[in-house]
């Protein structure tokens, strides 16, 4: 996402964010790892990100 949405407005990510991450990860993610996240890509910075599963 970070070639797609860098230098966008964090507002715009997070929802887009938001979406996607439900699409993978089957959960949802919350504030304020979203606006972290968020900023990232804004940014620019590529990061990896692994999802555990919740118990």
């Amino acid at each position: 996402m970070s070639s797609e949405f860098a230098g966008r407005p964090v507002k715009e990510i997070k929802p887009v964010l938001q979406s996607r991450w439900r699409a993978v990860a089957d959960g949802s993610i919350t504030d304020p790892r979203l606006t972290e996240y968020a900023e990232r890509i804004s940014a620019g910075t590529t990061f990896n990100v692994t999802v555990d599963e919740l118990s």
